[in-house]
């Protein structure tokens, strides 16, 4: 984000969700190829599988279906140790 909104703030929810976005959008469009119609679109969108994002916690990834818009299934509960986030299991359903 640095690179291209150098005065954006990466602890404001709205930017760093809009990267997020902008990264998953990029992942689709390339997937896409030369097939820019609205069916491909959607097609490339709901098939997504195992997409890491860089604003995520390792281990949660996007998966996508045609059945299945959600775009985060699971979540990695984490604790503040005084210095930093900790894991405090692995992922679990977010259902």
């Amino acid at each position: 984000m640095k690179k291209y909104y150098p005065d954006g703030d990466i602890e404001d929810q709205l930017n760093f969700t809009g990267w997020n976005i902008a990264v998953l959008m990029t992942k689709v469009l390339e997937a896409c190829g030369n097939d820019l119609s609205r069916q491909n679109i959607m097609k490339q969108a709901t098939a997504l599988k195992n997409v890491a994002l860089p604003g995520l916690i390792p281990g949660i990834t996007v998966n996508t279906s045609p059945d299945d818009y959600r775009l985060i299934t699971s979540l990695r509960p984490q604790r503040f140790d005084g210095e930093r986030w900790v894991p405090m299991s692995g992922t679990m359903a977010a259902q």
